[in-house]
């Protein structure tokens, strides 16, 4: 992604987007063009006192700290106050029978209420989808 368009322009632009509380929905066939709009996404919401919640897979729970660190975010201490939670999309989404939507919904509406009464006014949520392409891997 970094090659093919000018970052700095795609910077302001998507910032714009997260600042009108637009939604997107991110589809990727390279994971590193997705940990680039995801981290970003993530990191701005962190700066702005935003909860932030990832349901990730195979952008790993490391790779996001990294990358979360690369831009200056302290992730131990977002961690420990809890603006960032880390889940496993194979907990949050699914059980032994595959994809359960209800368990889905109701998870992110728990996820919500919680920040909620912590008093954020506004929640971030990343959800990777992968497991939904079967064995096809990013």
């Amino acid at each position: 992604m970094n090659d093919l368009i000018d970052v700095d322009v795609f910077d302001q632009e998507f910032l714009g987007y997260m600042k009108e509380q637009k939604h997107i929905l991110m589809m990727y066939e390279v994971l590193d063009d997705y940990r680039f709009v995801a981290s970003k996404f993530i990191a701005d919401g962190l700066n702005a006192n935003d909860c932030c919640i990832m349901a990730t897979a195979a952008y790993s729970h490391e790779l996001v700290l990294q990358d979360l660190e690369e831009l200056g975010i302290s992730t131990h201490d977002k961690i420990e106050e809890g603006s960032l939670f880390l889940i496993d999309v194979n907990q949050h989404y699914s059980s032994s029978d595959g994809f359960v939507p209800e368990k889905t919904l109701n998870g992110w509406r728990d996820f919500t209420s919680s920040a909620v009464a912590k008093g954020y006014n506004n929640v971030r949520a990343v959800g990777e989808a992968t497991f939904c392409l079967g064995e096809n891997d990013l």
